[in-house]
């Protein structure tokens, strides 16, 4: 495919750019949101930091869509291909690493405090089960804004060259 011209490809960079900044952004808010969790003193507001937690979703998964949708168009409009180069193959993989995390292990741990919080209220605070996946998704949301920022780096240092074929 023939690369598209100069103002085209910083126009989808721009918004590639932007996709990624909401993704690491909304994600960094809502691991913060989530750190004043045991600091609360009633039902409603843990239900209230509950529901700022939950609706960062609306935000995240269109900005990993957004993410998605111009990294496969960078990749077949612009020179860096999908595997022609070994950062880029690091890049893509930390990508898909990141929505596998979040799909199969912190969404549900979400969906447990969730309905503990909803079930118990200011007594889930309490609640082992609560708290260790309270931990663990924490663990996990730093774990992807790390990854994510790693991702950044390499894609602006660009560390390793083209790959041999």
């Amino acid at each position: 495919m023939k690369p598209i011209g100069t103002k085209a490809r910083n126009w989808l960079l721009t918004f590639h750019i932007l996709s990624i900044s909401i993704w690491i952004g909304t994600a960094a808010f809502t691991i913060l949101l989530r750190l004043f969790n045991n600091h609360m003193t009633s039902d409603e507001g843990l239900r209230l930091l509950h529901i700022l937690s939950n609706k960062s979703d609306q935000l995240i998964y269109p900005s990993v869509a957004g993410v998605l949708i111009t990294s496969l168009m960078i990749a077949t409009m612009t020179k860096w291909g999908f595997f022609k180069f070994r950062w880029m193959i690091v890049v893509w993989i930390i990508f898909f690493a990141n929505i596998i995390m979040g799909a199969t292990v912190l969404s549900p741990l979400k969906k447990n405090i969730l309905a503990i919080a909803d079930l118990d209220g200011l007594a889930a605070l309490q609640n082992p089960i609560y708290i260790r996946n309270h931990a663990l998704l924490n663990l996990g949301g730093i774990i992807q804004v790390l990854l994510l920022a790693f991702a950044i780096l390499i894609v602006k240092l660009k560390p390793w060259g083209r790959k041999q074929v």
